[in-house]
């Protein structure tokens, strides 16, 4: 594998791992969404709650686009030989 092979792989890698972790936070934020509708939230508020989940999933999913054409089996083997990725930190 060369050098420049290499690079894509990692690149790629941190797309996934930047997409990830806004698919986490949107969720974490659907939640908290669904707290606000039971204590009654103003209607505006829950529309701009909706307004950010949906820009989150837009980024992810821009960020999953500009993954490179490395062949799949190659970036597999990349992200295997990687440490697991820490826990995210606990909600306040």
């Amino acid at each position: 594998m060369d050098g420049l092979v290499v690079h894509r792989l990692v690149t790629d890698s941190l797309l996934v791992e930047a997409s990830e972790g806004l698919d986490g936070i949107a969720h974490r934020l659907t939640g908290l969404g669904e707290g606000w509708i039971m204590g009654g939230a103003d209607p505006r508020t829950l529309s701009w709650l909706a307004g950010v989940i949906d820009e989150l999933g837009w980024w992810s999913g821009r960020l999953i686009g500009g993954l490179s054409t490395v062949e799949p089996s190659e970036f597999l083997a990349v992200r295997s030989c990687q440490a697991p990725p820490d826990d995210p930190p606990a909600p306040r």
